[in-house]
């Protein structure tokens, strides 16, 4: 195998895993589950004040509601 066919092949192997990520992202965006436990395991690690966690759960509510008014469903 020459250099270009192995390049090919890694360059396959890569986007492929990148498409699985970009899967994986959506299932993630719209999983509820995950994003409470994303959040939560953040929470455990992070820094913020409680007025800064309460700050950034506005942001994230307002841009729900948001795409929610873009989809129509409200």
């Amino acid at each position: 195998m020459n250099i270009m066919e192995k390049a090919k092949k890694m360059l396959a192997h890569l986007v492929l895993k990148l498409i699985n990520l970009k899967i994986l992202r959506q299932r993630c965006l719209h999983s509820k589950t995950i994003q409470r436990l994303v959040l939560e395991a953040l929470a455990t690690k992070s820094r913020l004040t409680e007025k800064d966690a309460l700050e950034l759960g506005e942001k994230i509510k307002e841009r729900m509601l948001q795409e929610l008014r873009e989809k129509g469903l409200i």
